[in-house]
């Protein structure tokens, strides 16, 4: 039986298929709320919204690479500097072009005024550096410009642990051995599922200052990244099956049905769902393959259209385009992707292949 440790160093895969996917999911599902239609489908008919799993996938898949990306390199400054790459250079170009494009058209405020007004260079500013999230400008829509950037700074946090770990173990090696790097990714990942379960969506009380550093998101994104670590950690164990997806299927269908009254929030869905998808995730990005996998041929789209999709949404809307989802998806979609596709040519790629400059030249013969 095939195993996940046999594919992980193969090029070969779906990733940018199944991230593309997820990214469209976000768009798909915000048209929604957007139109002020109600719930996506997704929502109506497993409880999770298109947007909710689409993050949620990014954040397995994307625990999965980077764990792999340190874990095998060893090196903390060429996964760091790969990291910050990868992120900043595309969504400091989204963040201009969203201040000096759209939302200098569409602000209600007078020209002179609205480039005169300190946030919009806060927005550059906040977003950019992945610290925190502004979502609005000045007199520029009323639901905020782009509400799908809320949240990068969580998985900048999740690259920032992974960091610290790679500090540890191969930085200072006495401190801690390597070895210890996969327990504790695996320990996170248990952790913070267990705080998920027990403290977001059960009854164990937390007072109100901690509450506000540990939200729902903080327990949900920490679950489902390291999920996707511990999936690497543990990928000699791991077998790809597609009897097991048959599993999951009835064990999520199960627990969506298994009520503890008075313990806990939801059912016991909230503790099998983050590993399961993460599972479902990693099958098929690695299975099936042939033609599917001329796809990666394209290039990774994934991000441009998540950063760039709600503010084309908002345009599309205040241009007076669209009133269902349907409609506004389909109105948005293709210039959306025309965005994403040029910026994965001019801007992320060409600033991934920067990555390498941490590398030291090879001696010559």
């Amino acid at each position: 039986m095939k195993r996940l440790a046999d594919h992980v160093n193969s090029r070969d895969n779906n990733f940018n298929l199944l991230r593309f996917i997820a990214a469209s999911m976000v768009l798909w599902g915000h048209s929604w709320p957007l139109t002020s239609s109600g719930n996506d489908p997704l929502a109506v008919a497993f409880e999770i919204p298109a947007p909710h799993m689409a993050v949620d996938i990014f954040f397995g898949i994307s625990g999965f690479l980077v764990t792999s990306s340190l874990l095998s390199r060893k090196n903390v400054v060429v996964f760091s500097l790969a990291r910050l790459l990868r992120l900043v250079p595309g969504l400091f170009i989204s963040t201009l072009l969203t201040v000096f494009c759209i939302g200098l058209y569409f602000t209600t405020l007078p020209i002179d005024e609205y480039l005169r007004h300190p946030d919009i260079y806060q927005y550059i500013w906040v977003n950019s550096t992945l610290l925190q999230t502004q979502v609005s400008l000045p007199g520029v829509f009323d639901g905020g410009v782009n509400g799908s950037l809320w949240t990068l700074p969580y998985e900048f946090k999740m690259y920032s642990v992974l960091a610290c770990i790679g500090l540890l173990v191969y930085v200072w090696p006495r401190l801690l051995p390597e070895r210890f790097a996969g327990i504790i990714i695996v320990a996170i990942a248990v952790t913070a599922n267990t705080g998920l379960l027990l403290v977001a969506y059960g009854s164990i009380p937390l007072s109100q200052e901690l509450l506000s550093h540990l939200s729902l998101e903080y327990w949900r994104f920490y679950a489902t990244f390291f999920f996707g670590g511990a999936f690497f950690v543990l990928r000699r164990y791991i077998p790809l099956n597609f009897f097991i997806i048959g599993l999951i299927a009835v064990a999520v269908y199960t627990s969506k049905r298994i009520f503890i009254p008075d313990t806990f929030y939801i059912c016991l869905f909230g503790a099998v769902y983050h590993l399961c998808l993460v599972y479902v995730a990693l099958y098929f990005s690695y299975l099936p393959g042939k033609f599917i996998r001329k796809f990666n041929k394209l290039g990774d789209y994934s991000y441009g259209i998540y950063i760039y999709a709600f503010p084309i949404q908002q345009s599309v809307l205040a241009l007076g385009l669209a009133t269902t989802p349907n409609q506004l998806f389909l109105w948005a979609f293709p210039p959306t992707l025309l965005l994403a596709i040029l910026s994965w040519h001019f801007i992320e790629k060409p600033a991934l292949s920067l990555r390498h400059i941490s590398k030291p030249a090879p001696k010559s013969v």
